[in-house]
């Protein structure tokens, strides 16, 4: 993504979907919070935050900008999760398209795909629009997984009430 803003991009954003992730199985309740560290030059601090099977989960990550629209994210507790990604679109207010591919050893790679949002809902008009990026970019669609954000309590559990799963587009 060309011009793009990290400051903009900044601030807490709720997953919608993605394709399936070993570190995050049964994951409800996902978000992502991207802060500057405590020295701007040491790049941002993300927190990750999900349920998964009943209980919440944490993990701290750094990242770098490498290039417009490009970041380089570490996550210390997992270095598997270490990748490149790819923020292919934002309007920065609703919500935003990242990729990541990953080399292994030269021979496979692990792909990742997330829309985000910052409500935990997406409106209609912009799941078409999420579609659209991941069309106009050749990315397969088939893979992505719902992520339940109803919760009974936004910040820790889902709602044992309402009724898990169903597809994405």
């Amino acid at each position: 993504m060309t011009n793009f803003d990290l400051t903009q991009f900044l601030g807490t954003w709720y997953g919608i979907c993605s394709y399936p992730d070993k570190l995050a199985l049964d994951a409800k309740c996902a978000s992502a919070t991207f802060a500057w560290a405590q020295n701007q030059a040491d790049g941002i601090n993300i927190l990750s935050r999900h349920v998964s099977f009943g209980k919440e989960k944490k993990f701290m990550g750094m990242a770098r900008i490498i290039t417009s629209g490009v970041l380089g994210v570490e996550f210390p507790c997992c270095p598997k999760a270490n990748a490149y990604y790819n923020i292919l679109d934002t309007d920065y207010n609703n919500y935003a398209v990242i990729f990541s591919c990953n080399n292994y050893l030269g021979i496979a790679n692990g792909q990742n795909v997330w829309i985000l949002s910052r409500r935990r809902i997406l409106e209609p008009q912009f799941v078409e629009r999420t579609m659209q990026v991941l069309n106009m970019n050749g990315i397969s669609k088939l893979l992505l997984k719902h992520i339940d954000q109803n919760c009974e309590n936004p910040n820790v559990y889902p709602n044992p009430n309402v009724p898990y799963g169903r597809p994405y587009y």
